[in-house]
């Protein structure tokens, strides 16, 4: 019927153990274009059985980082922003979803409230800071530091423009924070 040969089932072998990578950085260029301060070394993910990753260096490349480098706002600025968005985080005000595999009534709602009294003094900072900003300026603060969207402009003045105004909306937030008694 099929002419006599037998079939015969190929045997397959597993694949050795992978030896461990060396560790490959980022090149010098791109950490100097980064800046110091915008990379961490974290443990890396494995993408299939038998891969090792020692570590992998992460870049954080943020607008508001870029207008630090750039020189458009101060280190004080600089430093009011990222607070700012740790504040934010820490607040716990985004939504997180997970998952619940008890069925209905397994998981406790806590309806925006917070959960801890560190979320709660988190909050009340932020609602602290907020009121620094101004009101008229927290909806695009929060479009940059929180969720890196920038306009894009069509030339340097216009950067240039925008730069001051970042720069003026956070130095009270950048005073407050310099202040010996804030909480």
């Amino acid at each position: 019927m099929n002419g006599g040969k037998r079939g015969v089932a190929k045997r397959k072998t597993k694949p050795g153990r992978q030896p461990l990578q060396s560790l490959l950085d980022a090149t010098a260029e791109r950490i100097s274009q980064a800046g110091n301060d915008n990379s961490t070394f974290v443990n890396g993910k494995i993408e299939r059985a038998g891969d090792r990753v020692p570590s992998v260096r992460r870049f954080r490349d943020a607008a508001i980082d870029r207008m630090y480098h750039a020189k458009r706002i101060t280190a004080a600025q600089h430093y009011a922003a990222d607070w700012y968005r740790g504040i934010y985080e820490q607040a716990g005000i985004t939504h997180r979803v997970t998952a619940n595999y008890g069925g209905a009534g397994a998981g406790e709602a806590s309806y925006g409230m917070p959960t801890t009294e560190r979320q709660a003094r988190c909050r009340q900072k932020l609602r602290h800071a907020r009121k620094l900003l101004g009101a008229q300026m927290v909806g695009l603060l929060d479009n940059l530091i929180l969720h890196d969207l920038a306009p894009v402009f069509r030339n340097g003045r216009q950067r240039e423009r925008y730069g001051d105004m970042i720069g003026r909306a956070l130095q009270p937030l950048a005073d407050w924070l310099a202040a010996p008694l804030h909480e």
